[in-house]
């Protein structure tokens, strides 16, 4: 028994959108998270998970075995609803104890690229968020005032068209998400992006001296992942600067110029085959 006196308690918290994927088997994670209240952790947000997983089938390689003892839960496939699900009314009557506050989704997830089908699927999306809503107005204590939202760091002309027409018709705030618009956007969401050569700009550009030119064609950064951290793609290169400043472009291929890897301080762009460059 411990003497609480003084002190606030809380049961453990359950951390509801984790990435922390294969790490969580890791000791120094688990207990990292245990010193946070953390004792619950939901993996697989983008379908991507370690586990579950039976327990004839062979050990991931490389996957670190837990330092802790740990308990896998699956959720069965009739707890898992879409908002045009018939149980979903039933299901949202019986949380007497739950107040809605309206309904967000992440639509970056959901598709890639412009391509039509990719458009349709990121609408048919942000169609069921709003589905979800119109099943959810007799729950809010003040439909008015809820909020329906949902991303736009790819798709924000599809989820405005979207929830233009929703707002239309039906009672909430209606929120536009920025999402999560990066500074080396030259990559993927220029590739996704409607804005693309509309005269919007990055935010910021990262300058980078070349410390070393160890082969043809290889060039070693001062700049690393603290530098110009990156999620889904490697940052971008996109000139190549003499010590005058006169500026050389270096294209928008990938065969041009690119970043093939990186660590905390250090990125190494690899340059065409056949046309190497030394930056000076």
């Amino acid at each position: 028994m411990l003497d609480a006196t003084g002190r606030l308690v809380m049961p453990g918290l359950v951390d509801a959108h984790s990435h922390a994927d294969g790490a969580v088997f890791r000791s120094d994670v688990q207990r990292a998270l245990l010193r946070q209240g953390v004792t619950t952790v939901i993996a697989g947000q983008d379908g991507v998970s370690y586990a579950p997983r039976r327990r004839a089938a062979p050990r991931r390689s490389g996957l670190p075995r837990p330092g802790l003892s740990m308990t896998w839960q699956r959720v069965p496939a009739d707890r898992m609803l879409r908002a045009d699900d018939k149980a979903l009314p039933a299901w949202a009557a019986g949380m007497d104890a739950t107040a809605f506050a309206g309904v967000a989704g992440y639509d970056g997830a959901v598709a890639h690229g412009r391509s039509g089908d990719a458009l349709h699927d990121a609408g048919a999306f942000v169609a069921d968020l709003v589905a979800l809503h119109e099943t959810l107005l007799p729950r809010y204590d003040d439909p008015a005032a809820a909020i329906v939202t949902a991303g736009g760091s790819a798709f924000p002309d599809v989820v405005a068209d979207v929830l233009a027409e929703a707002a239309a018709r039906l009672p909430a705030r209606f929120v536009i998400r920025s999402g999560a618009s990066l500074i080396h956007d030259e990559g993927y969401y220029r590739s996704a992006s409607p804005f693309d050569g509309a005269g919007l700009r990055p935010a910021a550009r990262a300058i980078a001296r070349v410390v070393s030119t160890p082969e043809p064609g290889l060039a070693l950064l001062d700049a690393g992942k603290r530098d110009v951290p990156d999620d889904l793609d490697q940052p971008v290169p996109l000139a190549r600067l003499d010590a005058d400043g006169t500026r050389h472009p270096l294209g928008t291929s990938t065969t041009d110029a690119r970043i093939d890897a990186g660590n905390d301080q250090h990125g190494l762009p690899a340059h065409r085959p056949g046309r190497p460059r030394r930056p000076r």
